[in-house]
């Protein structure tokens, strides 16, 4: 398993364990409403083999989310880069056009999208 993936895993595993832990006070507390916070410690950890196993099972599920997640993310932001950067090169050229339009000189400079920009 590749370092990134691995370091996924333990993130989805932890908030996993994190999530189940919560799940489990909040039906410990509403189900059996122990009388001391001493109590619920012991209920959750009686609980511990099957928040750990609940926990592995949502592993797999939450690091998928989360790549999906963040791969929406950096689409977004990769789009959002190309626009300003394409956005620029055609405030460039219109500014380079204008000053050649008010010198009186031809302009022949093609448009930026009839430019390859290191597109393949």
């Amino acid at each position: 398993m590749p370092p990134e993936r691995a370091a996924q895993a333990f993130t989805a595993f932890y908030l996993a364990i994190a999530a189940a832990i919560a799940i489990d006070l909040l039906l410990i507390t509403h189900n059996h409403r122990p009388e001391t916070w001493q109590l619920t410690a012991e209920m959750v950890f009686d609980d511990g083999g099957q928040i750990v196993a609940w926990a592995l099972a949502a592993t797999w599920p939450l690091m998928e989310v989360m790549r999906m997640v963040l791969a929406g993310i950096w689409q977004e932001r990769t789009r959002r880069q190309a626009r300003e950067e394409a956005n620029q090169r055609w405030r460039e050229w219109i500014q380079r056009r204008d000053q050649a339009e008010a010198r009186g000189e031809p302009f022949k400079e093609p448009a930026p999208d009839e430019v390859d920009h290191g597109k393949t």
